[in-house]
């Protein structure tokens, strides 16, 4: 009796462990899908100093038994930031067609960075895979022309802000002999 006891026990609990690892399977999305792959669309920009972009990031998996949830992240350039929209994204479950999901990625190039050709990676972590995709970027000086002035290239945007001040220190000083003159000759 005691034999057919352990027997029974050992039987039950064989058939319980394979619902708690299709739980914790589904729960921890440790699900390994037999295809996965990811793409950038488009995945090349030329980019002056001080704008954005956008590019659809396209995540796909197939055969993973439970919802796989994908991480994305990309790689640091100096003077460029990254911002997913969402971050995460969720593929459905599939027995061998394809599913996917998509992302944003909006890319923004400051006045910081240097002009030049980088490769920005994009990675999706798919938990127990990590599938990446290159993205192009031409960063271009943002078009300022340069202008030559006493025999020096001067920044045509440098040029403009020294105008403005010399623009403002002399209606200033205008302002400033007006209120003088008025002040002598209406008392």
């Amino acid at each position: 009796m005691r034999k057919r006891r352990r027997i029974s026990l050992a039987i039950c609990l064989f058939s319980i462990i394979p619902l708690f690892s299709c739980y914790f399977v589904q729960t921890c999305n440790t699900a390994i899908a037999v295809g996965t792959s990811l793409s950038a669309e488009p995945s090349s920009f030329t980019m002056p100093l001080g704008t954005s972009a956008q590019s659809l990031i396209n995540v796909s998996a197939k055969g993973n038994p439970a919802p796989l949830l994908v991480n994305l992240s990309a790689s640091s350039i100096t003077g460029v930031s990254t911002n997913f929209n969402p971050q995460q994204v969720i593929i459905q479950p599939s027995s061998g067609e394809w599913n996917s999901n998509q992302s944003i990625l909006t890319i923004t190039v400051s006045h910081a960075a240097n002009p030049g050709v980088y490769t920005l990676t994009v990675y999706a972590d798919f938990g127990v895979i990590i599938q990446n995709v290159n993205i192009t970027l031409t960063i271009e000086s943002g078009g300022y022309e340069n202008v030559a002035v006493g025999g020096h290239v001067v920044d045509s945007n440098m040029l403009e802000i020294t105008t403005g001040i010399i623009m403002l220190v002399v209606a200033v000083l205008i302002t400033v002999s007006i209120i003088k003159y008025g002040k002598k000759h209406c008392i």
